[in-house]
This record gives C-alpha cells, structure tokens and sequence, in this order.
C-alpha cells in the first residue's frame, strides 16, 4: 500500500502556483513533511495532495481551487499514542489572495476523515486553515500552511482533542 501511495505522491506533488494573468488554469500535485498536535500526541506527518484552480477577477488577483490530500504514516515526538492519528483523507476548498505574481495567501475549508490509533473507524471531521505558497523556479513553488481539524468528538460537546497541523509543502504545476 506504502509503495503505491508513493508512487501516486510522486504523480501527485504541491501548490496553487506562480499565478500568470496569461494562464488562468493550475494543476498541481505535491508533497511534504508535517507537524500533528492532537490531545497531547506530537508527531510528523507525511502529506501528498493534487488539486485544480482558477485565477479569478478582472486584475486576475483571486484564486478559488479545489484539493484532495492524504496526511499518511505518523512518527511519535510524545508519548500519548491513544490520540494518534495513523492516516487521513479528504477534501478541500481553497481560496486565495494574488497578494503579486509569486506570492499567494489562501484560506482553506474542508472535510478530512482520520483513522485514529484507539479508534476501529474513520472519524470524519471539519478542517480550516491558512497558507501561504511562493513560487521558486520554473514549476515549483513551496507553501507552508497551518490547519486545524475540527475533531473527532466535534459535534460531541468537543469532547476530544481538536487537531492542529503545520505543514510544508513542495508544488509541482503542470
């Protein structure tokens, strides 16, 4: 499964991308390390994504894309193991700001399903976030982003630990 994953994150790899008014359509694939805090456990995170975009507006300054992304293999920094979460999946919709070419802040907001380590199931979850990507040669740009998970436990009174992520990403545009 790990070296099928890995292929796909190969074919896969990062980014809203160097955003030019002439090319209002982006694919991009990516990949990159992260960091998990849920409930007391730290840990680093491996994440691969791909996702389609639109430059928006009349100056060309918006951006509205869409994601799907894997969170995958999970290696403990603490000790509480119970809140670990072994993989994830989902979706999500990513808007942003052409703050100048090269340089793009977005939001995210998305659906993401965890298999925790005491858990049988997929949790589903909501997600938000911030982010920032800049473009660094040709069609590879790098993103750094904060997110956080809204659960498990989210419509239960948040009865469990809300999950906070940062991640780096490297974007491959086609």
């Amino acid at each position: 499964m790990f070296k099928k994953l890995g292929i796909a994150s190969m074919v896969l790899a990062v980014g809203i991308g160097t955003l030019h008014a002439a090319r209002n359509s982006i694919a991009y694939v990516g990949l990159g390390p992260g960091f998990q805090n849920t409930g007391g456990y730290n840990g680093l995170v491996g994440n691969v994504f791909a996702g389609y975009g639109e430059v928006l507006g009349k100056n060309k300054d918006f951006y509205l894309g869409g994601e799907i992304f894997a969170n995958v293999g999970s290696i403990p920094v603490s000790n509480n193991q119970a809140n670990r979460s072994l993989y994830g999946v989902g979706l999500s919709l990513i808007p942003g700001f052409i703050v100048y070419p090269g340089l793009v802040g977005y939001g995210r907001i998305g659906a993401a399903a965890s298999r925790y380590h005491a858990s049988n199931g997929l949790q589903g979850d909501a997600q938000v976030g911030l982010g920032v990507l800049v473009h660094l040669v040709r069609n590879w740009d790098v993103r750094t982003e904060y997110v956080r998970t809204l659960g498990p436990g989210f419509l239960d009174n948040f009865s469990k630990a809300l999950t906070n992520q940062f991640n780096v990403g490297f974007v491959y545009r086609f």
